[in-house]
């Protein structure tokens, strides 16, 4: 699931925001964890 131009800025940035709450810290993990 990766847009061919401009997708990773957009990710990360989502990522940025996402990683300020608690929730979306856990989100990340599960995420980051299933991708590996």
């Amino acid at each position: 699931m990766k847009p061919a131009d401009g997708g990773e800025d957009v990710f990360v940035h989502f990522s940025t925001i996402i990683s300020k709450s608690k929730k979306g810290k856990r989100f990340l993990k599960t995420r980051s964890a299933r991708q590996i």
